[in-house]
């Protein structure tokens, strides 16, 4: 009997208490719904489950109907890593102008409410989204059970005895090597664009370079004022190192050298080095186009190595961190870019701040940097006590 449901797109470990849903049955053996209906009991190891994690909308969760189903809880939570699924009609909608309209449906939530209705079941939603609702007034969702949790985020806050390392006990002192580290993980249109328009900077920065050409491009931005510049870097970064993080290979690069690392670069221990002789993490979080903040490990990463950042990020992003306790960098440049719904405004803002910091000198930054050190410290503390987690949301 369970009456927990994880809606996630990663795996993790598994044990008998915890399903993947979108590796129980492969691709290949899939037919149509009705032969998953009937493949998926027999596939199942005995046990009473406690959690069920499904792989983003699954088109047989919605059909599954065997006989267990009566055995669940009457209310069912769901717990969604991320939402990823908002379309209009049959096309994924990128909210131009940062909004999402009345005629948006998002299918995580609607596989949700299809399959409980069916099954007789009520249910709560969890996201890790920030203020969701908020976006969402004009659309039938307005009044749905739904509440953002930091579910996952919780996960990303967990401090290992690891992570404290004698000979990085001054890390603060560490000599300014970089301007700006940029780790962009998978591609996306804005990660792309900070590779990009890093890479065209004079000197100091070290950033991962992908392939652009197949980039799609999501949200629009002939209006930014930064138009044909981001244009202009993003095909120079194609014929400059055609690499794709995708196929697991990585380059950390100043602009005129060229380094190739361990493909296991992405570890965050190996990225350690980067982050501590760095002035700033430009971090590009998971979702940027939506008007919803959300913060995962690649913003933690920057808080654990005692890095400042600046956040390409939905909006509220920033505030989100705060209201976790963490202490931002409203003191040395403008902020409000977090409370920026366009996306092409909120880059734009972003994007003002990177070349302000390229202005400065290494002696300058130094400075700054040193200046900041409470804040640093604070801020890594809170992750390395544990302090951080207290303050994350949790249910009413």
């Amino acid at each position: 009997m369970f009456d927990t449901i994880y809606i996630n797109n990663c795996t993790g470990e598994l044990n008998h208490s915890v399903i993947d849903a979108t590796s129980i049955t492969p691709a290949d053996d899939v037919g149509t719904s009705k032969d998953i209906t009937l493949k998926l009991p027999k596939l199942l190891p005995p046990g009473d489950y406690t959690r069920f994690i499904l792989n983003g909308p699954c088109l047989w969760f919605e059909s599954w109907s065997d006989n267990n189903i009566k055995d669940l809880s009457q209310h069912i939570e769901f717990y969604l890593f991320e939402v990823l699924s908002v379309f209009r009609g049959e096309t994924r909608y990128n909210a131009p102008g940062g909004t999402i309209d009345s005629a948006c449906a998002i299918l995580e939530f609607d596989m949700i409410d299809s399959w409980c209705k069916s099954h007789g079941k009520t249910y709560s939603i969890y996201t890790n989204e920030y203020r969701m609702l908020d976006s969402l007034q004009s659309t039938r969702y307005a009044a749905w059970p739904i509440q953002c949790l930091d579910t996952f985020s919780l996960g990303y806050a967990y401090y290992k005895d690891e992570d404290f390392r004698p000979k990085y006990k001054d890390n603060i002192y560490l000599p300014i090597q970089y301007r700006f580290n940029c780790f962009t993980y998978r591609w996306d249109q804005h990660r792309m664009f900070a590779s990009a328009l890093l890479s065209q900077q004079d000197g100091n920065i070290v950033t991962h370079y992908h392939e652009t050409a197949g980039a799609k491009l999501k949200w629009p931005f002939s209006m930014s004022k930064y138009s044909n510049r981001i244009i202009n870097a993003k095909n120079a970064l194609q014929h400059l190192v055609p690499l794709s993080l995708e196929s697991h290979m990585t380059v950390a690069t100043k602009p005129d050298q060229f380094l190739p690392t361990n493909p296991l670069v992405l570890e965050p221990n190996l990225l350690e080095p980067y982050y501590l002789k760095s002035f700033c993490s430009l971090v590009c979080e998971t979702n940027y186009e939506y008007p919803w903040g959300q913060i995962s490990e690649k913003t933690i990463n920057a808080i654990r190595f005692e890095t400042p950042f600046l956040l390409l990020a939905g909006p509220r992003s920033l505030e989100l961190l705060q209201h976790w306790g963490l202490k931002t960098f409203n003191t040395w440049w403008d902020e409000s870019y977090d409370q920026e719904i366009d996306p092409v405004k909120r880059m734009d803002a972003v994007i003002k701040i990177i070349d302000s910091i390229h202005r400065l000198s290494i002696n300058d930054l130094t400075a700054i940097k040193q200046d900041m050190k409470s804040v640093l410290l604070h801020n890594r503390n809170l992750y390395r006590t544990g302090e951080i987690r207290k303050n994350q949301i949790k249910a009413k």
